[in-house]
């Protein structure tokens, strides 16, 4: 608990400073498989959900070898789909705030900073 609560410290920390100098970002971690999700948003224009895979997926790529990376999806494709994206809640508040999400794997070094500046890594979840 030590260690997550000191993660979540420097995180914030971390997006913060991003924050100040690309803009105004959301950022969604979760503590666990079971929940203790928390969201980072303060009149974000988009969030980062950062994860330890490397996008969305069609199934769980570990569960499913066939499983394939979704690049951007739409909110209702999500919904139709029941892709795994994140806490349901979380994902509605996004989805009723028209808050695009990004996905992307927080284990690559430097995928922070290039999510951040918009690069194309991982999965963009938007309105259209």
């Amino acid at each position: 608990r030590l260690l997550r609560g000191l993660f979540a410290q420097a995180l914030l920390f971390l997006v913060d400073l991003l924050e100040a100098r690309l803009g105004r970002l959301g950022f969604f971690a979760q503590a666990g498989p079971l929940g203790g999700g928390f969201l980072v948003a303060g009149g974000a224009a988009r969030l980062l959900k950062a994860t330890k895979v490397d996008g969305v997926y069609t199934a769980d790529p570990n569960e499913d070898p066939s499983a394939t990376r979704i690049d951007h999806a739409t909110f209702a494709q999500v919904l139709t789909r029941d892709l795994r994206v994140m806490d349901r809640t979380a994902f509605t508040l996004c989805m009723e705030n028209d808050m695009p999400i990004m996905v992307f794997d927080m284990f690559v070094p430097g995928n922070l900073e290039r999510a951040v500046k918009g690069e194309p890594i991982g999965t963009w979840v938007t309105s259209g």
